[in-house]
């Protein structure tokens, strides 16, 4: 299996002879299904020196649904200018050979690495599947699909000087997943470098914490990229951490409004879910996370109302749209992750069509069912859902609603820190749910 195009570079100051860490994720459409250990066959090569390094290579634990592997982790030594990046390539798989010996692991014990290693392709990124369904930002058309990602550009620079990384609530709705999912788009560099450091940050805290913070910072998704992309397993503890904490506070077990308990809705409905799910990936020891996540999706499926909102004492018995669409994004995971539950369409249509046409202003939808406020900068969260469900079912109409969301949120939304996460998490798979047909 060959990596394509990477290019190894200093983060770092000076010259040193640096471990690098290349953290290249699997290419699905290549190679099958394989377990990467530490004396697997791997040539990595320098094109400008024309020899093969010794290197340490392994997979973090984590399969995709068809059992085949989502990252792989190798290290090698080499020594990088600053501003002097060395191109090269990763030949991996059992018909390699190779002359350089084995190197034991380094341990991931540093925030930021010395130097990195990465793809540069973002065609190749887009289909490893690291951060889900996307488009490359080259893909995106003309018009307010790419403004979108301009504004991702730009306002993210204007975020990234403003926003502290060790204030929590900058984290709120994933900066982590955000900016990997930038890199993803458009084989940056520097959007993986802040994705390594809001990443470290955030783990930071809850470990602080004892990962008992609120479930709307429950990040994991984050955490779980930051496991993946870097091999540090801080990032699959944090997982682990924050999926047990579910059930220690009870979130857990009152999924299904039994025991009752006046603070729950889909938001944390969508956390418990994903902690789940995530933590299931990972294969966290400890508790049967797959089964769990089923159990959690069952109890999540029996809340629903008739006519297909979802509705909490804590919000006066009215149906919130975007907590609905947070538990969407989850459930839409789940589906797409772990295993197409066939009860998970039909329930996502309900909240769907509860939402629109009833609850769309001009601009956006409305921020309950009751109130009218007009929220075109949570329309990016709110439309993914429909994205989806008209990608999935090929029902053109809900797709075209997507798409007048999308173009309504790109002109009208206010991007300030936490608008910005909510803008960016997860609308790349709208975009490609949209373009994809």
């Amino acid at each position: 299996m060959l990596f394509r195009s990477r290019a190894v570079q200093r983060i770092g100051l000076g010259k040193t002879g640096a471990k690098q860490q290349d953290d290249a994720k699997r290419d699905r459409g290549e190679g099958g299904n394989a377990n990467i250990g530490p004396h697997s066959a791997c040539t990595v090569t320098g094109i400008r020196e024309g020899r093969s390094r010794s290197r340490h290579v392994n997979s973090p634990i984590s399969r995709h649904p068809d059992g085949s592997i989502r990252s792989v982790l190798v290290q090698f030594n080499a020594s990088v200018l600053v501003g002097s990046p060395l191109s090269g390539f990763a030949l991996i798989g059992s018909g390699v050979s190779r002359n350089a010996p084995d190197i034991a692991k380094t341990d991931i014990t540093w925030s930021r690495p010395a130097a990195i290693a990465l793809p540069t392709s973002p065609d190749y990124l887009a289909r490893t599947l690291i951060v889900g369904p996307t488009v490359t930002a080259d893909q995106l058309p003309t018009g307010f699909f790419q403004q979108w990602q301009n504004d991702f550009e730009t306002v993210g620079q204007t975020r990234w000087d403003s926003d502290p990384l060790d204030n929590m609530a900058f984290h709120q709705y994933d900066r982590t997943l955000v900016w990997f999912a930038g890199w993803v788009r458009t084989g940056n560099p520097t959007f993986w470098e802040r994705g390594l450091d809001a990443g470290i940050n955030y783990i930071t805290m809850q470990e602080a914490g004892f990962y008992s913070s609120q479930p709307h910072f429950s990040e994991v998704q984050g955490a779980e990229l930051y496991y993946l992309l870097t091999g540090g397993e801080r990032g699959r503890t944090t997982v682990g951490g924050i999926a047990e904490f579910m059930g220690i506070a009870d979130y857990r077990a009152t999924l299904d409004r039994n025991p009752f308990r006046d603070w729950m809705d889909s938001r944390i409905q969508s956390y418990v879910l994903m902690s789940s799910i995530v933590a299931a990936r990972l294969e966290i020891s400890g508790v049967d996370w797959a089964q769990q996540a089923r159990q959690d999706l069952g109890d999540i499926l029996t809340t629903q109302s008739p006519d297909g909102s979802m509705r909490w004492f804590s919000w006066n018995n009215e149906h919130s749209v975007f907590m609905g669409s947070l538990l969407i994004h989850a459930l839409i995971k789940y589906y797409t992750w772990f295993e197409p539950d066939p009860r998970i369409p039909p329930f996502v249509k309900s909240i769907l069509d509860f939402v629109h046409p009833t609850l769309w202003l001009t601009d956006s939808w409305q921020y309950t069912s009751a109130d009218t406020t007009s929220t075109p900068d949570l329309n990016q969260l709110n439309a993914v859902g429909y994205a989806w469900y008209g990608w999935l079912s090929g029902d053109q109409t809900y797709t075209d609603i997507a798409r007048t969301a999308f173009q309504w949120g790109t002109t009208d939304a206010f991007l300030g820190y936490k608008q910005f996460n909510q803008n960016y998490r997860g609308a790349f798979q709208t975009a490609y749910y949209i373009l994809n047909p």
